[in-house]
């Protein structure tokens, strides 16, 4: 696997694992509570921004379940169906693949075969949800060990992704990419200018300028300019914490924050001492 797609990985993963804690605790609140609908958007957003990451890593399975959770978050927002219990059940069990999906990946040759069965019948339960249906019994456990699965052929690398922004949602084309390359000039170093608000939506857009900038022929160096940046949530801290992370086990492309405000000085302390220092210029 490419140093690219190490960080990508890694950025998924941060983004399974901190919006699979908001999912859970929001969907709780709103099985205790049915009129706590004011949570409804949060997890639209989330589920949103986990789809987008698994766009970005090609892993269709956590695509699939996203995408139909967003789904039904949609529905409720727009009045178009309840979550009662029992589909708000399936939705904590969507949360649950999400994990297990996310933990697989952390394997070399991650196998989505075992899993998708599974997948198919908590999407198709999913689907109910959002059809204002009351969903199939479905279960997200761990299958009983069977025969060990024959290893994956390496997948074929898919062409580059074209990017388009609509009102901060991000989707992902995989449209082919004009081969314009070998005229574009080398620049070994690339900026990437960060928001004055880091958090689940702000951290889509910077994602993906980080894919476009690693992407690109010849960039030896990542600075990142946290310098108009005053405010950054817990998604926010775990994406900037997931870049350390690459960057100090991945040397290939160096990325380094070159300032920051006194705010951010504050708040980004809490990562560890040791993957900050490798960042700071």
């Amino acid at each position: 696997m490419s140093d690219h797609n190490d960080m990508m990985m890694d950025l998924f993963r941060s983004e399974v694992e901190s919006h699979a804690e908001s999912l859970t605790t929001a969907l709780l609140a709103l099985e205790q509570d049915a009129t706590a609908t004011d949570r409804i958007d949060g997890m639209m957003r989330a589920a949103h921004s986990v789809k987008g990451a698994a766009r970005i890593v090609q892993i269709e399975p956590a695509v699939q379940v996203s995408h139909v959770m967003e789904d039904c978050f949609v529905a409720a927002q727009r009045g178009e169906i309840i979550l009662r219990p029992s589909g708000i059940d399936v939705l904590l069990k969507g949360v649950d693949m999400l994990s297990q999906i996310s933990a697989e990946s952390r394997h070399d040759n991650p196998n989505w075969g075992h899993l998708q069965p599974r997948i198919d019948q908590l999407v198709h339960s999913l689907e109910q949800v959002r059809a204002g249906q009351e969903p199939s019994d479905v279960s997200v456990a761990a299958p009983a060990k069977s025969e060990p699965t024959p290893p994956q052929a390496e997948p074929v690398p898919a062409k580059t992704s074209a990017v388009e922004i609509h009102s901060q949602a991000i989707e992902v084309r995989n449209d082919p990419v004009e081969e314009t390359r070998e005229t574009e000039p080398e620049n070994p170093i690339a900026t990437i200018q960060f928001p004055a608000h880091l958090n689940a939506n702000s951290a889509e857009s910077v994602r993906q300028e980080l894919v476009a900038s690693i992407s690109r022929s010849g960039v030896k160096v990542i600075n990142l300019d946290l310098s108009a940046t005053t405010d950054m949530d817990a998604i926010g801290l775990a994406f900037i914490d997931a870049i350390a992370k690459h960057t100090t086990s991945n040397p290939s492309v160096s990325v380094s924050i070159t300032s920051a405000s006194p705010a951010i000085e504050r708040v980004i302390q809490c990562l560890d001492a040791k993957r900050l220092m490798a960042m700071r210029s």
